[in-house]
């Protein structure tokens, strides 16, 4: 493994310019471009301009909280992998993320924006792909921010999805798991979705709850009915407005409120696949 660092401020990454990057922070470009087993940093040290990103690259992590720049995913829509992302802390900085899909495959604090100070952050019409198959958990810090798409991957893992702070998402989608798994949410805060599209199966149900003390608020924002879900199990949460949140008929209140165990309405149910543009 090998840490690179962004020097030299504007710039294109792309899979051939070693220009800007550097072994050290604030050091001396030329290094060879980033791979899979290296961790990449931009920081004060980077310089300012912006960072135009023209390659679909896979690296161990990302962190870009103390940069004075903009990392420009919008350009060309590309569809970068790593580990874990982080863009907490106080540099004056944008993060346009484009269109394309953000894979994540760590666990533990996977995408951490805890500290949004001077951040711009522009989620487009991206997809964060949280790819993770084994039965550790993975936070995703949202820093009160808008997103786009966020899905949760399971696959044959049982881990826990947290989310911590409150957000905004258009369409958050978990429907590929085969494993029961749990998505909590942090007590005492509100969570909106313009589309909720959650689907266990039989012997491998999916578990909203909550995590530390009173109920998180899960709003339905904008048109349509909310939901397109089955196989859920509810914990302690709150739903509003109650008239949208219909979970599916295979699937239980539990210590809910504001939800409906039965299918949407059928001329609205695939309201929730695909999303809303």
């Amino acid at each position: 493994m090998a840490a690179r660092f962004w020097v030299g401020g504007s710039g294109t990454w792309n899979a051939s310019n070693t220009a800007n990057w550097a072994a050290t922070s604030g050091g001396a470009g030329g290094q060879s471009v980033p791979t899979s087993a290296d961790t990449v940093t931009i920081d004060a040290n980077s310089g300012s301009g912006t960072i135009t990103v023209a390659t679909d690259f896979s690296i161990t992590s990302l962190t870009c909280g103390a940069m004075n720049m903009t990392l420009d995913f919008s350009v060309n829509n590309n569809n970068p992998t790593m580990s874990t992302f982080s863009g907490t802390g106080t540099g004056t900085r944008t993060l346009n993320m484009g269109g394309g899909i953000w894979t994540i495959t760590g666990t533990g604090t996977v995408w951490n924006l805890a500290t949004i100070t001077n951040l711009t952050f522009n989620a487009q019409q991206s997809k964060i792909l949280i790819s993770n198959t084994s039965a550790t958990a993975c936070t995703f810090s949202t820093g009160n921010l808008t997103y786009y798409t966020l899905e949760y991957g399971r696959g044959g893992g049982g881990g826990q999805l947290i989310f911590s702070g409150t957000c905004t998402i258009t369409n958050f989608i978990d429907l590929t798991s085969t494993a029961a798994h749990v998505i909590s949410f942090t007590a005492a805060q509100t969570f909106s979705f313009h589309r909720f599209n959650v689907k266990g199966s039989a012997g491998a149900l999916v578990t909203i709850n909550r995590v530390g003390g009173s109920n998180p608020t899960l709003t339905k924002i904008g048109r349509g009915i909310v939901c397109y879900c089955d196989y859920i199990t509810m914990g302690t949460v709150s739903c509003t407005p109650s008239n949208t949140w219909y979970i599916g008929a295979n699937s239980s209140i539990g210590t809910s409120s504001g939800t409906i165990a039965s299918n949407a309405p059928s001329s609205q149910s695939l309201l929730g696949i695909g999303g809303v543009g």
